[in-house]
């Protein structure tokens, strides 16, 4: 805060002939801000006049305070932040609304900025415009806007208007106050070192991931991925031979942007898929497996980028056609239940496949997809001869023969992590 030697000499007048009027709002203000607790006068009236001084002198610093800031902020048209800068700034001043900042072009103002609260005068029309367009590009300029912005932070520590303006006189020795070189007192105060140490911590944090090309401040770049018309979360399902089709949408940064997609088979390295810089994916898996499927934006040269990764579980195409059956599949002999579960090395249960058979066809007696459990259930006569095949997402496929039983019966497959082994079909 600075002011004119003048200006500041004309406002001590004018509060000198300016009593304090009962009853009058702002005025109770500064009597609750200046509130003290004196000792008894009684006892100790040496003590107690000077503390009833002090609270005079506190009234009359207020006065100033709010006879100068009326003077300064007359006619003044007062503006907001645009709603780019309040949603990056917010989270890094806790405890200030900044929908409440408020800021304007005062031509009473003799210096680069005084903020009164939650309301800064600049001294330039054109600063207050870039402000209000969120167009500031250079460093100087962001760095003043947050340094103001502190001060309505501590504003809003200390317990609003009339204690913010409390601090600031209480910071200032009286001597110093009656030289009026403003400029001097303004910079030698805490809270003036305060708000420059915040302006650069401030100004280190959003220069990471809010700064574009040209220096703008704007909102954090994010990516969305949907496929079709439904939002993908961590995971998603493929199968071999389909096409998937995504498409990543991005929001905050700006313009230009640069993307890429990648993939990656298990633990192996990212391999650059589709068409760079477009916001589309049409890809078909080969293979099946786990796989991790990888979109990234970015602006050259700054610190505007996003990443969104899915893991895709890639399996074979379920048949869905019914071998025909022999007579001898269809005999009306008592059927039994053949329970299969499917495990890993860990003993925990696996999603998969599983296939009853025979050496003319791997799924001609059965097939189904295992519970939650790993388990999968079928129906057959007893006596027969078969061929179980099972499979997983990530696993080696692999059978078992066995002769079924007279009775219900179980049987556990382990698979082994890896790509290939038997298959349905």
């Amino acid at each position: 805060m600075n002011a004119r030697r003048g200006v500041v000499a004309a406002i001590c007048a004018a509060v000198t002939l300016t009593a304090v009027a009962a009853g009058d709002r702002e005025v109770q203000g500064v009597a609750v801000a200046c509130q003290r607790t004196c000792p008894d006068a009684v006892r100790f009236p040496v003590e107690a006049a000077a503390c009833v001084a002090e609270m005079a002198a506190c009234q009359t610093r207020l006065g100033l305070y709010d006879t100068y800031m009326a003077q300064l902020g007359a006619g003044v048209n007062k503006r907001s932040l645009p709603a780019a800068y309040v949603e990056v700034l917010q989270p890094l001043y806790p405890g200030a609304p900044l929908g409440n900042y408020r800021f304007g072009f005062s031509p009473r103002q003799p210096a680069v900025a005084t903020t009164d609260c939650s309301m800064t005068y600049y001294t330039t029309q054109a600063y207050v415009d870039k402000v209000a367009a969120g167009s500031l590009t250079m460093q100087n300029e962001l760095k003043l806007l947050l340094h103001e912005i502190h001060h309505y932070r501590q504003c809003m520590q200390a317990g609003g208007r009339n204690q913010f303006a409390k601090m600031w006189f209480d910071q200032i020795p009286l001597n110093r106050l009656q030289t009026f070189d403003m400029h001097t007192i303004h910079d030698a105060m805490p809270m003036e070192g305060q708000a420059r140490s915040a302006q650069e911590t401030i100004f280190a944090a959003v220069s990471e991931s809010n700064l574009d090309a040209s220096g703008r401040l704007v909102p954090s770049m994010r990516v969305v991925l949907k496929r079709g018309a439904d939002v993908i979360g961590n995971t998603m399902t493929a199968t071999t031979g389909t096409p998937i089709n995504l498409t990543a949408e991005l929001t905050g940064g700006s313009q230009p942007v640069k993307s890429l997609w990648q993939l990656r088979y298990s633990t192996g390295v990212l391999v650059e898929i589709g068409t760079r810089d477009s916001r589309t994916l049409s890809y078909t898996f080969s293979g099946i497996g786990s796989y991790e499927v990888v979109f990234n934006a970015f602006q050259e040269g700054t610190g505007l980028r996003a990443s969104q990764r899915v893991t895709a579980s890639v399996q074979q195409p379920i048949t869905v056609t019914v071998p025909e059956r022999s007579v001898a599949d269809n005999v009306t002999l008592a059927k039994r239940t053949l329970s299969v579960t499917l495990r890993n090395a860990r003993a925990s249960a696996l999603a998969g496949t599983v296939c009853i058979g025979d050496t003319s066809g791997s799924n001609r007696l059965g097939q189904s997809a295992t519970t939650s459990a790993g388990l999968a259930a079928f129906q057959l006569a007893a006596g027969m001869p078969v061929v179980v095949t099972a499979t997983a997402p990530g696993y080696l496929g692999a059978t078992r023969t066995l002769t079924t039983s007279s009775a219900d019966s179980a049987l556990s497959i382990t698979l082994t992590p890896g790509v290939g082994g038997a298959v349905c079909r």
